[in-house]
């Protein structure tokens, strides 16, 4: 029912999204393990159409899979910044 409306609301938004990073959005499913960068809101839309929702979502082991990479990057930078100049600056 809300898949729908969710892909529509997405569509909207992924063009001007987009325009902000040429590389494009990344997108994730948290029950699928489907993991694309999309530039505009027909690729979404066919993304959409290839992900079957399910009534539950594993929420946890999802958000883990999708944020880890990015976590393990964040903590690698600060390593390298810690060694190259002795602390981390934050901001």
């Amino acid at each position: 029912m809300f898949w729908d409306e969710t892909a529509k609301a997405l569509a909207t938004t992924i063009d001007i999204a987009a325009t902000y990073d040429s590389d494009g959005v990344e997108l994730a499913f948290f029950n699928s393990q489907i993991r694309t960068t999309s530039t505009n809101s027909q690729e979404l839309l066919q993304l959409f159409r290839r992900v079957d929702p399910r009534k539950s979502t594993p929420s946890a082991s999802a958000l883990k899979r999708v944020l880890e990479p990015y976590m393990d990057n964040l903590e690698s930078v600060r390593t390298q910044a810690r060694l190259g100049s002795g602390r981390v600056r934050r901001s």
